[in-house]
């Protein structure tokens, strides 16, 4: 019986083991300089979301695509955690842009 739960607890262990979601298994990118636009479309694929200075709204999904936004081209001047950063799947990264700081951007 022992050996029945050994090789069940190794089998579970085994199968997180490399995967995307396991703990603190996934590397923030570096996100400062980038646009907007392509920050959206990059975290997604990373499965990690988002939110805007200190708003309190997370996003997750991708901006649809063929649809614009006034504020694609905003750059991200801050990021928090940093890259290179150890996070878990989901983690919310901050996001500073320079219409945040600078004020409203046309």
């Amino acid at each position: 019986m022992r050996a029945l739960v050994l090789i069940v607890v190794l089998a579970v262990l085994a199968a997180g083991c490399g995967s995307s979601s396991s703990v603190a298994g996934i590397k923030v990118p570096k996100l400062v300089g980038m646009e907007k636009r392509a920050v959206e479309e990059l975290l997604p694929s990373k499965h990690l979301r988002w939110r805007y200075g200190e708003s309190g709204h997370v996003q997750f999904k991708a901006p649809r695509p063929n649809v614009a936004s006034s504020s694609d081209d905003d750059v991200i001047l801050r990021q928090a955690p940093r890259q290179g950063t150890l996070v878990t799947r989901g983690t919310v990264i901050r996001l500073v842009t320079n219409c945040i700081v600078h004020g409203p951007c046309a």
